[in-house]
Formats: C-alpha cells, structure tokens, sequence
C-alpha cells in the first residue's frame, strides 16, 4: 500500500507545477514561500487528481468517520471547509449544521468547486457557500466560523502568515479550528515528507501567529488532529505535552491495522487468508463494514455469495451513486439464485460519472450493450492517454464479470487478461483483474 500511496501522491503533484487559476494584477501577493519556520511547504494538489481524494480506501487510511465524530459538530454551525477540494468531508458536513447552518466551501481551483457544487446539487444540499480563495487569502467574512476545518491542507500554504492571520479574523469568538495532518512522527504513516507535520511544528507556526492548543485527538489512524483557538491576551506559549502512542481510539484493537494486512494477501489471491483479517476488523469495529467494500470482493472469490451480497448492500448505505458496487451486488445474486432474480433487484444508479460506467449499468440492466461499453472506453476526447487507459482497464474487468456471469467463459476470459494487462500498479481494481486471473488460473 505504501509503494501504491507515494507513486501515486508523486504522479498529482507532478501536476501542481501548472497554474490553477489566473490572479488579477490587483491582487499581486507577496513572493510565495518554499519553506517556513525550518519546514519544507510541499506543492498543492492539482485538480486533476481530484479522483485520489475520494478513493476507495481512505476510509480505512484515514477514519474521517471518527474524525467528524470527534468535532462534535452542532446544527447551526457555520463551518469553513478550508481547502475544501471535491467536497470529501464538505457534504458530510452539510448534512450535519443542518438547514440553519452554513458551510464555506473554500478552494483556490475553480475546478475543484465545479466538482462539489455538482456533487451538492445531487444531494439536493443548499448550505452550501463555495468560495474561490487566493493562496494568500480564502475571502471568509469576518468574525463568520464557529470552525475551521483543514484536512492535509496546511502544510501546502504557500504563504502561512497571511492564511493564519485570514483564519484568526474569520474565527468567531469562541471558535476552533481543527487542523488535521499526516504523522511525521509515525514512519510507517506512507506519505511523501513534505505532506506530513509533527505537532513541534504544528505548535511552533500556529503559536506565532497568535494561537494556542486547546486540544487533541490522537486516536486517528494517520493523522494529527489539533484543535486552536485565538490566543488569550498575554497567554505565553507552550510545548506539547508529551504522546505515549498514536493510534486508533480503541486500544483493545487495531482494525486499520486487519485491513492493512489484509490488502496484499488479497492480491496475492491468498483469498481465505485475507478474509481471516477481514472478518475479525468488522467483528472488532462494527462501524467498519459498512465501508468495506474491499471485504466484498473477497467474500466473492472466496464464494461466500450470500455474505458477499449482504456487504454490498451495506455498502449501498453510504455509498448510493456507485456502478461497480451495483454490478458485484448483481454477480453475487446471479451466483446464488439467476442472471434474471439479479437484474430484477439491480441497484439503479443515474449519477455515478466515472468513464465508462453509465455504460457499463445499462449492459448489467439488459439495456447495454459490449460495444457501446468500449466505444466509451475509447473515447480519447478531453482525457489524457493514462485516463483511456485506465477507463480501458475498467471497460475489460466488468466485460470479463459479465460474460462469466452469463456464461460465456471464453470472453470471460479474453476480457479479464487484457484488463488484467491494462492495469497499474496504483489501481486497486484493475489489480483486482490479475486476481481474478490468478483464482481461475486463466494465463
């Protein structure tokens, strides 16, 4: 997983070098910096990576369950999401402050505001307020938050005195923010150096700049989460108390830590193996299943259809808008009873956007066809040539499910080696074709 998180972390940043977003004249700041207070400031995330911030597996790597538990968010709350992205924890946030409450959406690439306006207007939320920020100011009226919520965002201020000065006026008196970073203190946490803080820093620029600590978390898998509140007049400084373990909330277990375990015997297709992990994380943490769609794969090529078609359908409680959970639902259906029983529950879906996933439902609904499934697999129009790939990649593996499912097990077969050769190593679903492969010992 490490080697998967760093290739692809390099890769979006590789992108960051390219302007997001022109800056008037007018609005000239100071030169920005590329290292602050002794710590290297690593380069923003380009929008076109936008897709990483909502993998599958950051649940796992990151709880934001627990994380939005632990905020204690109340309704009526105006809450800045600062560096908001596509809108990962801005939706969920939406729901939380309720009808009376307000959430700043605030980015600095349009196009990342594009991408979660279009994911509210599918939620039918109004609370929400996107706000185009400048890297030197996020435009929040004065004296408007009861929080602040920056999620591995932080660390990438190319100009931190004018965005903590920006955050101490916004902040209503009483008001928190709640600043979450990737461990430096933790070496097995696999993110690059620049992307991660120790709290010595954290404290170190936050105190500067006329904050002090009111608090921390440290039950987070990767993450420091460290609330700050404006400075009392004349309240001296301090150092952090000292932390005898990070780590999850419940120290009786470590299901991050089942997971984690569990993810290479799945694609080395030790199949049984990786669901002794699985299985004992969602016995330890019930709040993980749900979420865990990996565990569903697994129930399938291990052929426990019936536990199979029961994750998938907990998993369609958070995660309704999504193809490929539909499709494995309607595999472990046709398994245990029909390729008809399956298409007369298949899970309808209209706002999964992802290439070539619209027609990948219709050839599942009776509605499609394998054609229509590659043509849009290969369309070459606005998509770089690692995105065809990959929308290839993802055509070939439910092409291959689909003929296995309906018996054709020769364009099974076809369809699952080329996607199990189109894959990268960064992609957990095309991996997933190679062990597809390696469970049918198709060569």
């Amino acid at each position: 997983m490490r080697a998967i998180l760093l290739t692809l972390f390099t890769f979006l940043l590789s992108l960051s070098a390219q302007t997001a977003q022109p800056v008037p004249a007018a609005e000239q700041a100071p030169p920005e910096l590329t290292e602050y207070m002794g710590r290297t400031i690593a380069k923003t995330m380009h929008w076109t990576g936008a897709e990483w911030l909502m993998r599958k597996n950051r649940e796992q790597e990151e709880n934001a369950a627990l994380m939005l538990q632990t905020l204690a968010i109340q309704k009526g709350w105006n809450i800045c999401d600062l560096g908001c992205g596509n809108g990962y924890h801005a939706l969920q946030m939406a729901a939380s402050v309720g009808e009376t409450g307000v959430i700043y959406a605030v980015d600095i690439q349009q196009q990342m505001l594009d991408m979660l306006s279009a994911r509210a207007e599918g939620r039918g939320l109004k609370n929400l307020r996107p706000i185009l920020g400048l890297p030197w100011d996020p435009k929040l009226p004065p004296a408007s938050c009861d929080l602040i919520l920056l999620v591995d965002v932080y660390h990438e201020f190319g100009h931190p005195e004018q965005m903590l000065k920006a955050m101490h006026i916004a902040l209503k008196p009483g008001g928190m923010v709640a600043l979450i970073e990737f461990r430096t203190e933790d070496a097995k946490v696999p993110i690059k150096p620049e992307h991660k803080m120790t709290r010595e820093q954290i404290y170190r620029e936050w105190q500067a700049s006329g904050f002090r600590v009111e608090k921390e978390f440290h039950g987070l898998p990767w993450q420091h989460l460290v609330w700050l509140r404006q400075a009392k007049e004349g309240e001296k400084e301090v150092i952090p108390p000292a932390v005898e373990k990070f780590g999850t909330a419940d120290e009786s277990i470590d299901p991050d830590e089942r997971f984690r375990r569990g993810v290479p015997l799945f694609f080395e297709g030790k199949i049984k193996e990786c669901l002794v992990e699985w299985d004992a994380q969602v016995k330890d943490d019930p709040a993980s299943l749900p979420i865990h769609w990996q565990r569903g794969l697994a129930l399938y090529y291990a052929d426990r259809f019936k536990d199979g078609r029961e994750q998938f359908e907990v998993h369609q409680t958070v995660n309704s808008q999504d193809v490929e959970n539909a499709v494995w639902h309607y595999l472990c259906v046709v398994k245990l009873e029909s390729v008809e029983a399956a298409q007369k529950v298949f899970i309808p879906i209209t706002r999964d956007r992802r290439v070539p996933m619209k027609e990948i439902h219709a050839l599942y609904a009776g509605k499609g066809s394998t054609e229509a499934v590659l043509n849009a697999a290969d369309r070459a129009e606005g998509f770089s040539a690692d995105e065809v790939k990959s929308h290839q990649c993802y055509a070939r593996l439910y092409l291959g499910l689909y003929f296995e499912a309906t018996g054709k097990a020769d364009e099974a077969k076809k369809h699952m080696l080329e996607a199990a050769r189109l894959t990268t190593e960064d992609s957990y679903m095309g991996r997933t074709a190679r062990v597809h492969c390696k469970v049918r010992g198709w060569k």
